[in-house]
């Protein structure tokens, strides 16, 4: 796909080449190289970022001025982009990716309290749902690469000086993601959170473990952003640019989708001799305790990542 795209950039250059030579502008393409950090924020106060990852992006873009000065141009292009989205810690615990986890190793992970023998079935509370009740304050590290379209407009300065230096503004910059695989890494119940509670119910991991969770990524993704940063000519003609900047974008939509969630539980008072042999049976000891009720409740809290880049690239004439 991302071939295709930088197919149809470079046609687009060569349209648009033909159309600024006419106009008095002109047009450029350019290669760029985009180290990232990703972070993510949520609206749940009960589901926060506990972590960022560190991605890498690669892109063409080519832009089109609008005079022969070339302090106005648009920008369109085609990007991969690796590694985005960050680190979430729930202090729900429930079903956390409810479209993916009933196709995981169930063997990396186990119960708090009734041993690794007790394998996740059908055991929801009115519901339908198969797969992993995941343990109040487990963390879940996102890790999603997208093709992205970016388009937007880019502000230059007059040269600075003899120094062959513009400076420039890109403002905003809009991107239509679509996401092509999604993992997700699982950690342990962090212990050391403040107000930790012993969820003895759902289950966690002893080390970290990975799993597709492609399912549970939302199909569209868009964000905006700007960036600023020089241009350097090594050439008074100015044919080919070497250029360098800072870029920050926030993701508008949720990036997953529903979950199921429920309250920590701390205690379950079962018989000396309970042995359960399915995770039903569990849930049904835990209704069956006067003090307690299992019961889940769907939520949607919105997260989204925010990606802060470095980015180092050249411009040329197609």
């Amino acid at each position: 796909m991302l071939r295709k795209l930088t197919v149809a950039v470079l046609l687009m250059a060569g349209i648009l080449s033909a159309q600024g030579q006419e106009q008095g502008g002109g047009i450029k393409f350019g290669v760029h190289l985009d180290p990232t950090l990703s972070f993510m924020g949520s609206n749940d106060n009960r589901v926060k970022s506990a972590g960022s990852n560190i991605g890498i992006g690669v892109g063409v873009e080519l832009e089109y001025y609008f005079s022969k000065t070339e302090n106005f141009a648009f920008t369109f292009g085609a990007d991969f982009a690796a590694g985005r989205g960050g680190k979430m810690l729930y202090r729900y615990g429930g079903y956390l990716l409810p479209n993916s986890d009933q196709d995981f190793d169930f063997s990396s992970f186990s119960n708090n309290s009734f041993g690794a023998a007790v394998q996740p079935d059908l055991a929801t509370v009115g519901g339908d749902t198969s797969g992993l009740d995941f343990a109040a304050y487990n963390s879940i590290r996102y890790n999603v690469n997208y093709i992205e379209i970016p388009f937007g407009l880019k502000l230059r300065t007059n040269e600075l000086g003899e120094s062959y230096l513009r400076a420039f503004f890109h403002i905003p910059v809009v991107k239509i993601k679509i996401p092509i695989s999604a993992r997700a890494r699982f950690f342990p119940e962090d212990t050391g959170v403040e107000n930790f509670e012993d969820d003895v119910l759902g289950y966690t991991v002893d080390s970290e473990v990975a799993e597709s969770i492609y399912s549970d990524i939302f199909p569209l993704q868009v964000s905006a952003g700007l960036g600023a940063g020089v241009e350097w000519s090594p050439n008074e003609d100015g044919g080919l640019r070497i250029f360098g900047g800072i870029y920050y974008e926030a993701d508008i939509l949720d990036m997953t989708r529903k979950i199921q969630t429920r309250d920590a539980i701390t205690a379950v008072n079962t018989p000396s001799n309970f042995a359960p042999t399915s995770y039903t049976e569990i849930i049904d000891e835990v209704n069956d305790d006067a003090d307690l009720t299992y019961s889940l409740t769907d939520r949607n809290p919105r997260m989204a990542p925010h990606n802060i880049s470095l980015r180092i690239g050249i411009l040329f004439a197609p």
